[in-house]
């Protein structure tokens, strides 16, 4: 297939387009985060703060996105590197670590609101408070 001069500039043109999105996501994830952590931390809202820590994890996963578009552009069709690769694995460890502090937390609230009820923690934990 022989690309002409409009094709190479409409191609030139989406990878433009392409890269400017994924730093906009990256951006637009970070100050989601930060934004969503502050309130959830400041409210003691799980959901929210859970919702701001997954905001990082997607601006991770965006950053080996716009790498990739770069090794795209560069003619890289076929290979995936080294930091596209840690960046997928940081991305997927992200989520394992994320889902086991949101249910540690859970549970360590839980019996943080026995203890202040007298009542008797049903989270494992075996104590009487």
């Amino acid at each position: 297939m022989v690309l002409t001069e409009t094709d190479d500039i409409k191609k030139k043109l989406l990878f433009k387009i392409a890269y400017s999105l994924s730093i906009f996501t990256v951006a637009y994830n970070i100050i989601e985060g930060l934004v969503s952590t502050y309130f959830g931390f400041v409210d003691d809202t799980l959901t929210l703060f859970g919702f701001g820590v997954d905001s990082f994890i997607e601006a991770i996963s965006a950053i080996g996105i716009a790498y990739m578009i770069l090794q795209i552009k560069r003619n890289a069709y076929n290979t995936k590197s080294r930091f596209e690769k840690t960046a997928l694995r940081i991305t997927g460890y992200s989520f394992y670590i994320l889902s086991a502090g949101l249910l540690s937390f859970k549970e360590g609230r839980e019996c943080f609101e026995k203890a202040k009820s007298d009542k008797p923690c049903t989270c494992g934990c075996n104590k009487n408070y």
